[in-house]
C-alpha cells in the first residue's frame, strides 16, 4: 500500500531498477576522481518509501531462512548490520521495480540454490585471481606452501 499511495504509477518513469533505487536514495553516491571511483555514502533522506524499504530489510534479517536472509547474513559479516540492511534495501527495491514493471510474481530463490550460486562465483574469483597471478596448478599444492 505504501508503494502505491507514494508513487502510484509513477514507477514507470524509471527505465531501469538502478534508477529506482537511485530515486529512493538506496544506492551509494560514488565520486569519480582521475577515472577512479572512490567509495561512497548512501544519502541521507527520509522518504517514507524508503523508510517502508527498510523496516522490511529490519524484518527479514530476524527471519531464520531464505535467499534473502543469506543475502542478508552475507553482507552483514562482510560490512556490518547497518550496511546489510541498506544492501538489502536496495535489493528488495529492485525486487519490487521488476515486479511491478514486467507484472510478475516474485519466486525467491531456494537457499541451497542460491548458496552453490554464491559457492561458485567464489570459486570463480580464485581461478581468476591464480590466473592473474601467473600460478600454475602445480604450485597449489598445500606441501609447497607449508614447507
Amino acid at each position: 500500500m505504501t508503494i502505491i499511495s507514494e508513487l502510484g504509477y509513477g514507477y514507470q518513469k524509471f527505465s531501469t531498477s538502478k534508477e529506482f533505487a537511485s530515486y529512493l536514495m538506496l544506492a551509494p553516491n560514488n565520486k569519480k576522481s582521475v577515472g577512479k571511483i572512490l567509495p561512497g555514502r548512501t544519502p541521507k533522506g527520509k522518504s517514507v518509501l524508503r523508510k517502508a524499504f527498510r523496516d522490511a530489510a529490519n524484518t527479514i534479517s530476524h527471519k531464520k531462512s531464505g535467499s534473502l536472509v543469506a543475502f542478508f547474513k552475507r553482507k552483514a559479516y562482510q560490512k556490518g548490520r547497518g550496511a546489510a540492511i541498506t544492501a538489502t534495501d536496495r535489493k528488495l527495491a529492485t525486487i519490487v521495480w521488476h515486479m511491478l514493471t514486467h507484472k510478475s510474481d516474485f519466486n525467491p530463490m531456494n537457499e541451497d540454490v542460491y548458496s552453490e550460486k554464491i559457492k561458485h562465483k567464489v570459486i570463480s574469483n580464485i581461478n581468476k585471481k591464480i590466473k592473474r597471478l601467473g600460478i600454475s596448478y602445480e604450485e597449489l599444492q598445500l606441501d609447497n606452501y607449508l614447507t
